[in-house]
């Protein structure tokens, strides 16, 4: 199973950096410049080419790192001067990669750092090209053919506040702002969201693009630097960016002009409305009120009542009545088996159930609860 979003579509750029075309996109959810990724789309989570966080070397088998990412910045890239090194394949961009369509939908907290839930949807992704052989890495592993078949898995709404899931050049394919919130508790609660992410993934892979590669050369800082013409739009990166979150830019400027532009990054989620407010029951999504009447996420506890239980900080939001702060959200009293992850037992941590955005307080079915924490 490989994760998808931004690691996929990082993949599939460093295909076309290495100048391999590889299969198709959706296993691992980044994108670079003029460069394309590897099968796999995926978070923070992890089909469309995306980024390309890797040196000029491909890592070898058992050397995969552990910070996330497939090269360290601290090594060059490329040699000033050799510009051949940062050649690209942009074949993964000019034609649609294959076919998408759920396998199954679950709510979960597995392979996600936050403390609330979110979607896992798996999806079986069909190349349109024959499988191949080749070095390409995926997911920060080595593999050496692309295969026909495979599947990956989205993650929309693990990114609250930015893009879930990333398009194949500029946009965003999910939005955290659009999760309507799943349920632990609810085994059909992501059916919906996943069979709509499923249809986003399978049109996106079917796209193609008119795509002109304008600077593909080794700066004097010995990093690849792109200028990539993407139906006339223009995106100034470096190897290791993620091209759905570049800005874009007027194509009508010179390539000097453009390249000032390589580590702007640029957000293509909206922010949520903001929620005027008078006590925490009139907030959505568990949200508290600050005393400016906004809703806000609330804070954490300062200390603890004689019966052990945690006090909020003076002057932090305030959840409504009945309710207490339980890692940044407001849960009810009643729904509350732990605060933090002292109340769990060794290897546990306090989990929450999910958040409902769909209705009027949205922590309704949310509650707290001691589970091992996903690794």
């Amino acid at each position: 199973m490989v994760r998808t979003s931004l690691a996929f579509w990082r993949g599939l750029v460093v295909v076309a950096q290495i100048g391999i075309v590889g299969p198709g996109c959706g296993q691992n959810g980044d994108g670079t410049p003029a460069p394309a990724e590897t099968p796999g789309a995926a978070n923070h989570s992890d089909a469309a080419a995306e980024g390309g966080m890797t040196s000029d070397a491909v890592s070898e088998p058992g050397d995969e790192p552990q910070n996330g990412q497939t090269g360290s910045m601290s090594e060059p890239e490329c040699v000033f001067g050799r510009d051949e090194l940062c050649s690209i394949d942009l074949t993964l961009w000019t034609e649609p990669w294959g076919r998408a369509e759920l396998v199954r939908a679950e709510c979960s907290h597995a392979g996600s750092s936050d403390y609330v839930p979110s979607c896992h949807c798996t999806l079986s992704v069909t190349s349109l090209h024959p499988p191949r052989e080749g070095r390409w890495t995926q997911d920060f592993y080595e593999i050496q053919s692309y295969p026909e078949s495979y599947e990956i898995t989205t993650y929309p709404g693990n990114r609250p506040q930015s893009c879930s899931e990333f398009a194949r050049t500029t946009g965003c394919l999910y939005c955290g702002s659009e999760f309507p919130g799943c349920s632990v508790d609810d085994p059909q609660s992501c059916e919906v969201i996943c069979a709509d992410m499923a249809l986003r993934y399978d049109k996106e892979l079917q796209k193609s693009f008119e795509v002109t590669s304008r600077v593909a050369a080794c700066s004097d800082r010995n990093r690849c630097q792109y200028v990539t013409e993407i139906d006339g739009k223009c995106l100034a990166s470096h190897r290791s960016d993620v091209v759905a979150e570049k800005p874009e830019l007027d194509c009508s400027s010179s390539n000097e002009q453009l390249l000032e532009h390589v580590d702007e990054v640029h957000e293509y989620c909206p922010e949520r409305p903001s929620v005027a407010c008078a006590t925490g029951s009139d907030c959505p999504r568990g949200l508290a009120c600050n005393e400016a009447g906004e809703c806000v996420t609330c804070g954490y506890s300062c200390a603890s009542e004689m019966t052990g239980r945690p006090l909020a900080c003076p002057g932090q939001p305030a959840c409504a009545d009945g309710e207490f702060c339980i890692n940044s959200a407001c849960v009810r009293d009643a729904n509350i088996a732990c605060v933090s992850f002292s109340d769990c037992a060794d290897g546990e941590w306090c989990l929450l159930s999910g958040l409902d955005a769909t209705s009027a307080r949205g922590n309704e079915g949310t509650r707290s609860f001691c589970a091992p924490f996903p690794g």
